[in-house]
């Protein structure tokens, strides 16, 4: 399949556009559906990485859990509920600690992007498993389009025209949801090799708007990159039981280091993952860092390098998008995304809750179309 009609085109199947499409879905929107993402499967940011040579290794590269700020509820909580129930997530009771300069201290939740008061969730039995099972959620009518790039995007009388880095047309789509901001930022141009932004390409000033302020704001955020070195390492598992799940930095440990947090991840064969979640493309794992746990500096100074991940635009600094800008109404435009303001700004909630709350704008517009309120 080159192209589909449908009603909603999403661009992204990590949990933002995941969450957007069971929730559509739970609401009871009846509409057509399709989802692109340029990764070979559902997961984004929430991914997991395998092994063609081990089929026990599935390395959670990306977000290590779900952390939920308190006082959430509604859609969102309903929709844990669903994916506890599932077996696709399930609390996370693992030991997390804090290294500071001058070695451990208490863990500093505020910089740590905790929430001592929230609820803290496991992907099971990977992290990838969430975002798979929100697609699962939504229902097998979904059609589902992975390895492939949104490039370029046209606005007409007839929807949305999305193509490829080919120009192959994808689909043509009522509405369009971009679940990550690329194709709006200024950073696409040096990424794509482009003169415009594809979507102020897409639409003439003035045609709507909201996007025209949305586009200026979203041209004032800051992304920062991250990248993630991957480590196979070697141990007892005695050895591995005596290790903390996450190492987290302090600030200041953080600045010097340049390291954000690691991740232990035992897998079934008793081999274990570490992920070091680095702020500069280096990616150093200082052994006086380790030095609380010998055993683990042991087994990072043997460890086998799988490669660094990097993420390009894994966390949003400043000037999130209005809520009240993420459904631009005349051109049935919307964004989610842990980038739009509100609680949970640039974690997994923020995205997830943005899903949510963009879904109930989708069923309102459509139920304004169908009054014929809206043309």
């Amino acid at each position: 399949m080159t192209s589909c009609d449908c009603d909603l085109a999403v661009v992204g199947a990590g949990l933002a556009g995941t969450t957007l499409l069971a929730s559509l879905r739970l609401a009871g929107w009846q509409g057509s559906a399709m989802v692109i993402e340029v990764g070979r499967g559902p997961g984004g940011r929430a991914s997991t990485r395998l092994r063609r040579d081990n089929p026990h290794w599935r390395l959670d590269h990306g977000a290590p859990v779900l952390h939920l700020q308190s006082g959430g509820g509604g859609a969102l909580a309903d929709l844990l509920q669903k994916l506890e129930a599932m077996g696709a997530i399930s609390a996370d009771t693992s030991e997390s600690v804090c290294v500071g300069l001058d070695g451990l201290q208490s863990l500093d939740t505020t910089s740590a992007g905790f929430d001592a008061g929230g609820s803290c969730w496991r992907g099971r039995p990977t992290m990838g498993s969430v975002a798979a099972a929100l697609l699962d959620l939504a229902g097998d009518s979904v059609i589902r389009r992975f390895g492939v790039r949104v490039q370029t995007l046209q606005a007409s009388d007839r929807g949305w025209d999305l193509h490829d880095q080919h120009g192959q047309a994808v689909v043509n789509a009522r509405m369009l949801v971009l679940s990550g901001n690329m194709l709006a930022h200024p950073r696409s141009l040096a990424m794509l090799g482009l003169a415009n932004r594809p979507l102020r390409e897409a639409c003439a000033v003035g045609l709507d708007p909201v996007l025209d302020q949305a586009l200026d704001r979203i041209a004032s955020m800051r992304m920062a990159p991250r990248w993630n070195r991957m480590l196979a390492l070697s141990a007892e598992p005695a050895e591995v039981a005596s290790w903390p799940r996450q190492i987290v930095l302090s600030a200041a440990a953080s600045q010097q280091w340049q390291l954000e947090r690691l991740v232990v991840q035992p897998m079934a064969d008793d081999s274990v993952g570490l992920v070091v979640h680095g702020l500069t493309d280096s990616v150093p794992v200082p052994m006086d860092l380790l030095s609380p746990w010998p055993s683990l500096a042991a087994a990072v100074a043997s460890a086998d390098d799988l490669g660094v991940m990097r993420w390009g635009a894994a966390r949003p600094l400043d000037h999130p998008l209005p809520v009240d800008l993420q459904w631009c109404p005349k051109v049935a435009l919307g964004f989610c995304g842990d980038w739009i303001d509100g609680p949970g700004f640039g974690r997994a909630h923020g995205a997830m809750a943005s899903a949510v709350a963009l879904a109930d704008r989708i069923v309102e517009h459509d139920a304004l179309v169908a009054s014929g309120a809206m043309a």
